[in-house]
């Protein structure tokens, strides 16, 4: 927690750099045309605009300003996709670690009210439901593929991914799409929503798989 602050502290400590450099840029461009046109230029007698102050201002006010907000901008916006980077390596790591973990980390990263919706007959599942589940033998080769996230409103993310995983010999290899919803809460992301759709025959039709469901054997 505490590396992933200063990793995002540093983040907005560049974007503010990045800022204040390009903005001298801008103001420093203006000083130089403005110099430029007080030694160049010939008024006529008497012009009343004829005064670098005037000219230094209008300058900053085409050229400066909004120069400084796309920079502003662009630097925001660069910022913001820094750090989902860095939330997603994160949501990604806890999403493996709910296939393979046990009950303690279940404890400390599953929502207070969340759900786990699985085939029939496992169904949907509370919170207290699914860690009661949670069984010793738990998932040992787990790999993700065709990987999504995407955060629709701010401290909410959604991943949804395709999964192959296998825990016994004896059972085929289970293949499922799926989806899940966390919600970032005090400084941590916990895991709200879960649902898992069979993607193989053999998942659905195996009765030893459709029975390591009801135990969680495939919950993320």
């Amino acid at each position: 927690m505490g590396n992933r602050r200063k990793r995002i502290a540093a983040a907005a400590g560049f974007a503010a750099f990045s800022v204040v450099v390009l903005v001298s840029v801008a103001v420093f461009g203006a000083v130089v045309l403005s110099i430029f046109w007080v030694n160049h230029r010939t008024p006529p007698p008497g012009d009343p605009n004829d005064s670098p102050a005037l000219f230094f201002v209008s300058m900053q006010v085409v050229f400066g300003i909004p120069a400084a907000l796309l920079v502003g901008l662009f630097t925001g916006l660069r910022v913001k996709r820094k750090v989902e980077r860095m939330f997603e390596d994160e949501l990604w790591k806890l999403e493996r670690e709910f296939w393979t973990g046990g009950r303690e980390f279940y404890l400390s990263r599953l929502a207070p009210e969340a759900l786990m919706v699985f085939p029939s007959p496992a169904g949907i599942l509370s919170r207290q439901e699914t860690i009661e589940a949670i069984g010793p033998n738990r998932w040992k080769d787990v790999q993700f593929s065709n990987q999504h996230c995407m955060f629709p409103a701010d401290q909410t993310a959604v991943l949804v991914y395709e999964v192959a995983a296998e825990r016994e010999s004896d059972v085929p290899r289970y293949a499922a799409l799926c989806s899940s919803t966390y919600i970032r809460a005090s400084g941590a992301w916990n895991l709200a929503l879960h649902q898992q759709t069979p993607s193989n025959t053999q998942a659905r039709a195996g009765s030893k798989v459709v029975q390591s469901v009801r135990t969680l054997s495939g919950a993320c």
